[in-house]
């Protein structure tokens, strides 16, 4: 059976391990400092405080610097963890389920068949659609640990409780796992009274019982409280993302929970409409938020009848509430309202509670029949699912159509289409989301980005600075600030932008480097080189700032050291166009023109279409005494890039260099006509005697 969960998580979602970083992986993985190195541990173990999803949860953190690692910034050991994880969970859920439904206060009939019933109901738990966005969805990897930390708790105060030797050991264990299960998400704070009840239900028979026999277990359980308050507290409400005196007030978010709760409790029975982001969605229907309210309000009730009348059923319907509890009641998560991830671990009770009843009403092979074709069908459409995950425009294009109501996905998907040219779609998608809200930042700064492309300088700078207004404390908005004023042409203006990033994240490689190019505009170049340096040193691969340091180094002259920057530019990307034209255009100045000639050639082969290319590699030619090869080059780029002065200077050189003179005295006269001012020109035509010989 446990070969069997293991090879269907793997069936299910190996089509997902290519799927790209999206939405929170940026902040989560590729921005973060902290899982850049594994050591030393205090490193990852330490995550940042800004409202990330790794913010005070140092094992996920720890976990994704170890994919980093592995694999870098390619995404597939990222997708095989979470792969990894979500397979153990369910290898735990079934060892729960069977330990727990042997139990005397399970119905005889269920319990005769536990084993059967455990296996099936991990195995439609593990495949099930609803956890796509759980495994499928990078970040998301918080909760697939705390689920696996909670089960284990479970399973091993079961354990303790039972053995007749090694409980002391099980104990030990129960308190471990339980203290990195609040080391990686908060959601972990019932699991200490969840265990509890869990005691009473199925082994002591009453809390008094449960207390007197394994009192040192449950003190154990509830000191791991201690780490969590810690961790709560080091984020100062997750970086303003989620607790009070937020955007979003605690009756509207635990009004949108009754409307979210009923729509996770259909997905379960239905999981046709899955939705990867809700956005900041708040519930406004007032029938929807009542027939919520009306149904949780049932639920709850029931299970407070169930606890006393029926302990097993009650402690189901207790861990459905206990584990969505800290997210999804009164206390705002701002940037998150819904999300589908939170049903991970509360998914297993719902079937357990699905399997009883079948046993209960239903021939015990009709039951395990409906449970398995149920899993395969579920299998099969969590495949489908993990398909939309394959790109970042298909998913957001597909968040659009399925929960029209979340700016951020208009957001998101116009920035897929403007990085992709098609700018006339995202623009329309940044229509419906200022439609939706006027005052959305996102909008805001994405609207300044297109006003800045179609040449609305002023308009694009008003537009990032009241986004800025709206929510002063972004540095990602300082950044779209910063960017609107360079392409204005305040530079003073920039450089108090981009250290007002620096202020609030000075471990960004990107606004480091934003800082430098404003300083070198300023004419502040040994400063803007310090910049360069800073980003190097916190991303050494950072092609931008060593192409950029080069750049500076050459302007003053040292042009060595920058040679030295455009070659471990051309290691970290061999067929990046500016790195090897880079380092050909300072081979050239060193006087090494046959090095340079190679290096054009090069970058010829990798991108034939690079600007200038052909003219730069002409010059080098003329240089090493091929004119012939020299005009071939000139004429291509007079082809591609159009006659220009110093190209067609440059013709006449290789054209009098062949004594093919009448030519060359042609194209002299021609770049003349195109800059009768142009230096190399006026000279060589005074050297050939105003054209007489």
């Amino acid at each position: 059976m446990a070969l069997l969960l293991v090879l269907g998580v793997g069936a299910v979602y190996w089509n997902s391990w290519h799927a790209p970083f999206v939405l929170d992986d940026k902040l989560a993985i590729m921005d973060n400092p902290t899982v850049r190195a594994l050591w030393p541990l205090s490193g990852p173990l330490s995550p940042p405080t800004d409202g990330s999803p790794v913010a005070g949860r140092p094992l996920p953190n720890l976990s994704f610097a170890i994919n980093r690692a592995i694999s870098g910034d390619a995404v597939w050991s990222y997708h095989v963890g979470n792969t990894v994880l979500h397979a153990l969970a369910a290898l735990v859920l079934f060892a729960l389920l069977r330990q727990t439904l042997v139990r005397p206060a399970v119905p005889e009939r269920l319990r005769h068949d536990a084993a059967l019933a455990a296996a099936a109901v991990a195995l439609l738990w593990a495949l099930h659609p609803l956890q796509t966005v759980a495994v499928a969805y990078v970040s998301q990897r918080t909760e697939l640990m705390v689920s696996l930390c909670y089960l284990l708790t479970l399973l091993a105060v079961g354990r303790a409780a039972g053995a007749e030797r090694g409980a002391r050991w099980w104990g030990v264990f129960a308190v471990g796992v339980c203290a990195a299960g609040m080391a990686c998400k908060e959601v972990m704070v019932s699991a200490p009274l969840l265990a509890l009840l869990y005691d009473r239900t199925f082994f002591a028979g009453t809390f008094r019982a449960a207390w007197r026999a394994r009192w040192r277990l449950h003190v154990g359980l509830m000191a791991s409280w201690i780490l969590l308050a810690f961790l709560v507290w080091s984020t100062r409400g997750r970086g303003g993302t989620a607790g009070f005196g937020l955007v979003v007030t605690p009756l509207n978010y635990a009004a949108t929970q009754a409307e979210a709760l009923s729509r996770y409790l259909g997905l379960v029975f239905w999981p046709r409409n899955l939705v990867f982001d809700y956005g900041m969605y708040v519930a406004r229907d007032a029938a929807v938020i009542a027939a919520g309210l009306a149904l949780i309000g049932g639920l709850f009730t029931a299970t407070l009848f169930a606890l006393r009348r029926w302990p097993v059923a009650g402690f189901a319907g207790a861990l459905f509430f206990a584990v969505l509890a800290p997210t999804s009641s009164f206390v705002p998560v701002a940037t998150q309202t819904m999300g589908e991830h939170r049903m991970h671990l509360v998914l297993a009770s719902i079937l357990t509670v699905v399997a009883g009843a079948l046993w209960r009403w239903l021939d015990r092979r009709v039951a395990v029949a409906l449970l398995v074709l149920a899993a395969l069908a579920a299998g099969a459409r969590t495949v489908v699912r993990n398909a939309d995950y394959a790109s970042v425009e298909h998913l957001w294009r597909d968040t659009v159509r399925r929960w029209p109501t979340n700016v951020r996905a208009y957001n998101n998907l116009a920035a897929v289409l403007f990085d992709r040219g098609e700018m006339r779609e995202g623009a329309a998608l940044l229509d419906e989301a200022m439609r939706l809200n006027p005052q959305d930042v996102d909008t805001l700064r994405n609207l300044s980005r297109l006003d800045l492309q179609s040449g609305r300088v002023a308009l694009a700078v008003e537009r990032a600075e009241q986004a800025q207004r709206l929510d002063p404390e972004s540095a990602f908005g300082w950044i779209v600030v910063a960017v609107a004023r360079m392409g204005a042409g305040r530079f003073p203006e920039a450089r108090l932008a981009w250290q007002e990033v620096l202020r609030r994240r000075p471990d960004w490689p990107e606004a480091h480097l934003g800082l430098g190019d404003v300083l070198a505009r300023l004419g502040e170049a040994e400063a803007a080189i310090h910049e360069y340096n800073e980003a190097l040193r916190l991303r050494p691969g950072f092609l931008p700032a060593r192409l950029a340091l080069g750049g500076a180094l050459e302007r003053l002259g040292r042009l060595d050291e920058a040679l030295a920057q455009a070659q471990q530019a051309v290691a970290i990307n061999p067929r990046s166009g500016p790195a090897l034209a880079l380092e050909a255009r300072l081979l050239f100045e060193l006087e090494r023109a046959d090095e340079a000639a190679a290096t054009y050639r090069t970058l010829l082969d990798v991108q034939p279409n690079f600007p200038g290319a052909h003219y730069n590699y002409g010059n080098a030619l003329i240089v090493l005494r091929r004119p012939a090869e020299a005009l071939a080059q000139f004429d291509e780029a007079a082809r591609r890039d159009g006659a220009t002065a110093p190209l067609l200077f440059s013709r006449a050189v290789a054209l009098l260099d062949l004594d093919r003179s009448d030519e060359g005295i042609a194209a002299v006269q021609e770049a003349l006509r195109v800059d009768p001012r142009y230096p190399p020109a006026q000279e060589l035509w005074r050297s050939l005697g105003g054209g007489s010989r």
